[in-house]
């Protein structure tokens, strides 16, 4: 049974999105890669995915209202953070937390982290760990660019292997000349 407001396919399925953080810069001299913040073109892209995010949050009712199980969770590096402020920041109503676990996070890391959340979830993190995770769950290896996401419907309890692709986010490729 689900918690009252929250949106399932059915009652043995919820909606989890998968999203890599936004493109971000190379690292500086002495910068760790943890460090590393969105370019100009990461902005742009969180543009785009904040427009395709709110569309699909918005037609399923449910997954963006006040009394409903919704998590976003985020990796605790800059980029990450910065790329679910600029996706999620002024529209989304459910809970939004830092995850440790989602820094550079091995794809059973990740299983872990989404067997421990209940309802509807967005994780964001990074590569190559994302596309681990869906090719896991829906038995296709798809690639995941820099701010794109995959929306997955997921069978509750044992969803390896049983996920369903429902939509599909590109993030936008930076012009040739883009290097911030």
């Amino acid at each position: 049974m689900n918690a009252p407001g929250s949106h399932r396919g059915s009652d043995d399925t919820r909606r989890v999105w998968l999203i890599r953080h936004a493109q971000a810069a190379d690292a500086g001299p002495g910068q760790a890669d943890f460090e590393r913040e969105l370019t100009r073109h990461g902005h742009s892209q969180c543009r785009q995915l904040r427009a395709w995010l709110r569309a699909r949050l918005d037609r399923h009712p449910g997954c963006n209202d006040e009394d409903q199980v919704f998590t976003l969770l985020t990796s605790p590096a800059p980029r990450a953070r910065r790329t679910a402020e600029l996706a999620f920041e002024g529209w989304f109503s459910g809970r939004n937390e830092s995850e440790e676990r989602l820094w550079n996070a091995t794809f059973g890391a990740l299983v872990e982290v989404l067997e421990a959340c209940d309802g509807n979830v967005a994780l964001i993190g990074h590569n190559p760990g994302m596309e681990q995770l869906q090719h896991a769950l829906t038995g296709r290896l798809l690639p995941l660019s820099t701010a794109g996401a995959f929306e997955l419907e997921v069978p509750v309890g044992d969803p390896l292997g049983r996920a369903r692709l429902i939509d599909r986010f590109h993030g936008l490729r930076p012009p040739p000349s883009d290097s911030t």
